[in-house]
């Protein structure tokens, strides 16, 4: 653990919080959500092995229920957009 930074360290732990604070209602999700899965695809071994490393596997485990959450409230919110815009409906907020 002593080869393993700081910096990360805090990404490792906290880079699923930053997500789940993002707010679920923005057209620009479509390219997160697109991010987080290829961050699973490329990198997800990789950052398990540091939260192992780092006796945070508990952490990790509470990290992936909140993004799996996270993704599936955007996604729902972007076909949800698509649909109303489909059907030439406008709801003011959205």
């Amino acid at each position: 653990m002593r080869n393993i930074g700081h910096p990360l360290i805090y990404s490792c732990r906290f880079w699923a919080a930053h997500i789940r604070d993002t707010p679920t209602d923005l057209a620009e999700n479509v390219d997160l959500i697109a991010d987080v899965r290829d961050f699973f695809q490329f990198c997800f071994l990789y950052w398990l092995e540091v939260m192992s490393l780092t006796e945070e596997v508990m952490a990790a485990n509470i990290a992936l229920l909140g993004v799996a959450g996270w993704i599936q409230v955007s996604e729902l919110f972007t076909e949800l957009q698509r649909t109303l815009k489909g059907n030439n409906i406008v709801i003011l907020g959205i």
